[in-house]
């Protein structure tokens, strides 16, 4: 290569390496791969078979290590990774971290100064506000945050985990439930199995703390429900 730094290395066939970047490298050694980088001082990388990793954000990193996987990043001053097969990790926000290690997972950003992180399968987080945290570590959830300066966070499998205001919080813990804020500055919490804990409204919180529960908060209301007996 003529650009200063631009180092690209392949070790396997059927792939293809290639980059535009000033002091960037890109490396595969993963079979029928593509690697590519279109930034300054970036690193794209890929070591699974049948998969991609891109990079078009100055200062970043993007890297695909899982088989079937994409690793995509778009964003300044950025990292990009997937280490669960079949999974995809992308960002397009700057200053922002975008993560997928569960099998069969997808961890979406498009939010500035934001993280989306995903470690279990079947599962989807997508952070879009700006300054904002999208995580899941329950298999077969959803976790998503529109909000900026917001916070969506699941740990049950089969659930999912919503905010949609500015400011706001929406946490789950349980299994087969749903915690959900699309208030300003609202909170929504839910610790109980097969229990939704909703806020429609600006300043106000919901919580669940029992199995069967429901608690749904607007205008500045604070509910809380206890478990419910299966009898």
């Amino acid at each position: 290569s003529n650009l200063d730094y631009d180092v690209k290395t392949c070790l396997d066939n059927k792939s293809i390496v290639s980059g535009t970047g000033y002091r960037s490298v890109s490396a595969n050694v993963g079979d029928e791969s593509i690697v590519l980088h279109l930034a300054n001082y970036s690193i794209s990388a890929n070591t699974g078979n049948w998969s991609v990793a891109t990079n078009n954000g100055e200062y970043s990193l993007s890297m695909s290590t899982g088989f079937s996987s994409i690793a995509l990043c778009d964003g300044d001053h950025s990292v990009v990774s997937t280490t669960g097969g079949r999974s995809n990790a992308i960002n397009t926000g700057q200053y922002s971290v975008s993560a997928a290690t569960g099998y069969n997972s997808q961890a979406e950003n498009i939010g500035n100064h934001s993280v989306s992180v995903v470690t279990s399968c079947e599962s989807k987080v997508n952070a879009k506000g700006f300054y904002s945290i999208a995580t899941s570590t329950g298999s077969a959830s959803t976790v998503t945050t529109n909000g900026g300066f917001s916070s969506a966070i699941n740990t049950g499998d089969f659930s999912k985990s919503v905010t949609d205001g500015k400011s706001s919080i929406s946490a789950n813990t349980g299994k087969l439930s749903v915690a959900k804020s699309v208030g300003k500055r609202s909170v929504a919490v839910n610790t109980g199995d097969e229990s939704v804990s909703a806020v429609e409204g600006s300043d106000s919180i919901a919580v669940v703390t029992g199995r069967y529960g429901k608690a749904a908060g607007a205008l500045g209301c604070w509910l809380v429900l206890s478990e419910i007996g299966n009898n």
